[in-house]
This record gives structure tokens, sequence and C-alpha cells, in this order.
């Protein structure tokens, strides 16, 4: 029953992403988001939801030592009094624990059949108020659009400004 350091490195790199890391000069073992595993002179600290942790203090006060840092309550782990499965399951637990949440599969697009894309091409133009109307389109328009081509509005907008600075300068 005896789980000695090696044991618990051994678990605790079994696992997916772990990586062993110094803690305070104690080996510390972390996933990508958090450590959840710290070897210690007294005992093995683990990453353990509350509830976990309150039940495991409850069951064996020899197996499982209460330390507190602040008003937070931690579990020591005593791998001596587990065994080896025991002491799997717990490092499995505070791992998962610890562990990022997995991201949701990334949607991969797929693209319309040519004929639907036409379809959809072709009604949006027909919406679109501010398109450029062709010279018949426009003549027989009567919703109030454009009766003149682009370019002819822009030939009489510029005659006007031009008889404006004109007629300002005559006054003079």
């Amino acid at each position: 029953m005896t789980n000695s350091r090696d044991d618990i490195r051994e678990i605790a790199l079994a696992f997916e992403g772990v990586r062993e890391v110094d803690h305070w000069n104690r080996p510390a073992f972390r996933t990508t988001r958090r450590i959840f595993a710290v070897i210690r002179p007294d005992g093995l600290w683990l990453h353990l939801p509350e509830e976990r942790k309150a039940f495991l203090l409850a069951v064996d006060s020899t197996a499982f030592v209460e330390y507190r840092w602040g008003r937070r309550a931690d579990v020591i782990v005593q791998p001596d009094q587990l065994s080896r499965r025991e002491l799997e399951a717990l490092l499995r637990e505070a791992y998962d624990h610890a562990k990022p949440a997995a991201k949701a599969p990334r949607r991969v697009r797929t693209s319309k059949p040519a004929v639907k894309l036409k379809e959809t091409v072709t009604r949006l133009k027909q919406k679109n108020p501010l398109r450029r109307k062709s010279k018949a389109s426009a003549s027989e328009s009567k919703e109030g659009g454009r009766s003149r081509p682009r370019s002819k509005l822009r030939e009489r907008l510029t005659a006007a400004a031009h008889r404006r600075s004109k007629s300002s300068s005559d006054r003079r």
C-alpha cells in the first residue's frame, strides 16, 4: 500500500497534457489551466471540488488531513494510506477538475451550389434600392426613382452650380 513520489509522478504524467513544474521547490503537476497536484513533505495536495474535500475529510481523517490556508480548507492526502487504485482515482479527479474546458468544434461552412448562389445574387439585386438603373428601367419606373441616368444628373448639378457661381460673381 505504500505509494512513493515516483508512483505519484508516474500516475500524474500519464494524463494527457500534464507537465511537471517546480512549485516553491516542490514537484507539482499542471494542466494548461492550473496546478492540480503538489507533492509536499507532509503528503500530496490535490485540487478538488469543495464538496469532495468535505466528503474525504469526513470519511477518513488518517488518510485525508485538513490543511487550512486562510478561510479555505484543503486536503492533504497521505499516499501511504491509500492503494494505488485509490490514488489513481483521486489524481484523475483532481486532473479532471483542473483541465481546461473542451472547446466547441468549429463549424465548417459548406458552399452553396452555383444555382442557389445565382438566385441569391439576383434576389439581392432586386431588393437593393441604391443600385444603378438602366435607361429603360429608369424611364419606366414611376415609384419615385431617378428618372435620368446618373451621368445626366451629374451634368445638371454641375451646370446649376456653375450658374450660381457665375451669378454671384456678376453681383459684385
